[in-house]
């Protein structure tokens, strides 16, 4: 009965093969029977208020959770922080004095976040869900227009809404939320004035019910002009009836200008009146419409003030945090540099015990070496003290045996002349001539004995006297140690 997009169907075969009935015919749609409990359908109000284009339907209901639009507000919060959430960055700065603070980084994020926190779109939340909520409505407006009907299977509701006239559209104006927990859903009505109207209900306007008024003595009139001409039909006319029916007619046409002057009179009244009316109404509606805005708008206010609230807790919370952390950092940092000044000055002091160790090392090792280059040269030139006294005694004895040997060979040589010379007696010269020839002959034999000599031994040398021997060894002992010592004592020698 609803649905405008249901039609019956013509015929597919036609009546001529003498059948009284289609063939076959469509089954149309019936319309589901909504069941559901009758506490979600008294939760739901309705309200129409009157407009220029028509009526305003404005249903409300709670919303399904009360904390819905708080927990969407803070989703969106949670939101905005995780995209500007990061790590804070902090910079170590220092003045001209030397002191040294951390500058935070990250002061520009932090002031486009609350920039974004402020700029929530209320409405937009609060039209979502009121969309979620009036989500499963369904509104459907019959053939005819005469009926609008609202069902609902959640909520249990299957209401046929008649507004005393013609609807030509409706459409949804607007979905908020009112009082963080309200649902309100508002649909414009348009409505065709030049219908007639033929029921009132409760909700119809003052435009119909003068419409009906108007249209109810239309044809009360016109029902008697009938029923007259009737009558006058049936029982026929003399000349007294026709005057008597031109008296009446006049009487009629008088009565019926009065009664339209009258007509026009209450017309032009109800007019003022509905013009006064609508005046007040307008009025009223601006009235209420501005209570509205400054409603909504402190509400917005509100919400915004709440937020902002939270943002400046937040980030009060925030950078507390963020200082705790710099300066848990910062001691952090400082026992550190503690640490490692500490590791440093043991460090250092290990180097200058062990650089005071091995210098104690090389010293020792320094004299150690120096003994021992001593003891190696006292013990070479021991060596060379006793090589020098081997040589000088050597030759000493040497000497010794070629001054025996020289006293031996003239011994035997004067033995050897003694024995071998007779005694004879001559003269003076003779014995000089003798001695002459003796002496060369003894030179002769000494040279040739010398020459001999030469050949198989060293030149004699003269016997040194023990003091002589004593000093030169002992001018020998303090000289020093070199290659060239034992050349000169050869030399001296």
């Amino acid at each position: 009965m609803y649905n405008p997009c249901i039609f019956e169907q013509l015929p597919i075969f036609n009546q001529q093969f003498g059948q009284s009935q289609n063939p076959f015919t469509i089954k149309p749609q019936q319309q589901q029977v909504i069941v559901g409990s009758a506490a979600n359908a008294k939760k739901v109000r309705f309200t129409t208020d009157a407009t220029k284009e028509g009526l305003l339907l404005t249903l409300k209901k709670p919303l399904s959770n009360t904390k819905a639009y708080k927990l969407e507000l803070q989703k969106r919060i949670l939101d905005i922080k995780n995209k500007y959430a990061q790590v804070p960055k902090y910079s170590l700065v220092s003045d001209v004095w030397g002191n040294q603070y951390y500058v935070d980084v990250t002061a520009n994020i932090q002031e486009k976040m609350v920039e974004e926190l402020n700029s929530i779109d209320m409405s937009n939340i609060s039209r979502r869900l009121s969309k979620e909520s009036f989500g499963d409505y369904e509104l459907e407006l019959n053939h005819d227009g005469s009926v609008l009907n609202i069902t609902s299977k959640k909520d249990s509701i299957d209401k046929n809404l008649q507004f005393g006239g013609i609807l030509q559209d409706f459409y949804v104006k607007t979905c908020t939320v009112e009082d963080e927990s309200v649902a309100v859903l508002k649909i414009a009505i348009v409505l065709d004035r030049s219908s007639i109207v033929t029921s009132t209900t409760d909700l119809a306007s003052e435009d119909c019910l003068d419409n009906l008024i108007n249209w109810a003595q239309e044809s009360a009139s016109k029902e008697k002009a009938v029923q007259q001409k009737r009558y006058d039909q049936l029982v026929g006319c003399s000349a007294m009836n026709d005057c008597k029916k031109i008296q009446k007619k006049k009487d009629q046409e008088e009565r019926s200008k009065k009664e339209q002057l009258e007509k026009t009179r209450r017309v032009e009244i109800k007019k003022q009146k509905k013009l006064e009316q609508l005046k007040l109404r307008r009025e009223r509606e601006l009235a209420v419409q501005k209570e509205r805005e400054a409603y909504e708008t402190k509400l917005v206010e509100e919400q915004r003030r709440k937020v902002k609230e939270m943002v400046r807790q937040q980030v009060l919370a925030e950078r507390q945090k963020a200082e705790q952390l710099a300066a848990a950092k910062q001691n952090e940092i400082a026992a550190v540099a503690a640490a490692a000044a500490k590791e440093e000055a043991r460090k250092h002091r290990i180097a200058v015990i062990e650089q005071q160790r091995l210098e104690s090392a090389a010293k020792e090792l320094a004299q150690r070496q120096k003994a021992a280059e001593l003891a190696k040269q006292r013990a070479i030139e021991e060596s060379e003290r006793l090589k020098r006294e081997q040589v000088i005694l050597e030759q000493q004895q040497y000497q010794k045996q070629l001054v025996e040997e020289e006293r031996q060979r003239k011994a035997a040589q004067l033995l050897a002349a003694s024995q071998a010379t007779p005694v004879i007696s001559h003269t003076d010269n003779e014995s000089d001539v003798d001695d002459d020839d003796y002496d060369m002959d003894i030179d002769s034999e000494s040279e040739n004995g010398s020459t001999t000599l030469r050949k198989h031994s060293s030149p004699l040398l003269e016997e040194v006297n023990d003091e002589e021997v004593d000093r030169y060894n002992d001018s020998v002992s303090q000289r020093k140690s070199s290659n060239n010592g034992f050349e000169a004592i050869i030399e001296d020698v």
